[in-house]
């Protein structure tokens, strides 16, 4: 697996979160324990079937940057925390406030703008 990531493998990701395009879309797969958490502008975040997240930490999946962020999950992903399952913030630029948005979600696709 090492090898494949140090020549560029482009196939699957196999766990979590992860930047499939440069230079905002991720893919979320598998099966997670610990928070998913993305800090990208303009992030397009998608998951796979078989993805979940179930942990104890705060949330599920956050998303938190500056500029359009969307989330779409299709296949009805698994998602459990303590407190909230996905938490979709839209910082302004230069400053960095305290989150803004939360949002707990259910449906089984949707999309955070």
């Amino acid at each position: 697996m090492l090898v494949g990531a140090v020549t560029g493998y482009g196939g699957r990701a196999y766990a979590a979160c992860i930047l499939t395009t440069p230079f905002s879309t991720f893919t979320c797969s598998a099966a997670n324990n610990t928070q998913q958490t993305i800090t990208t502008n303009n992030a397009n975040v998608s998951t796979v079937a078989g993805f979940s997240v179930v942990t104890g930490d705060a949330r599920a999946l956050s998303i938190t940057a500056a500029g359009d962020l969307t989330y779409t999950d299709a296949n009805a992903s698994t998602l459990t925390a303590a407190t909230t399952l996905v938490a979709s913030t839209t910082i302004s630029q230069p400053e960095l406030p305290e989150p803004t948005t939360t949002t707990r979600l259910s449906a089984s696709c949707l999309t955070l703008r």
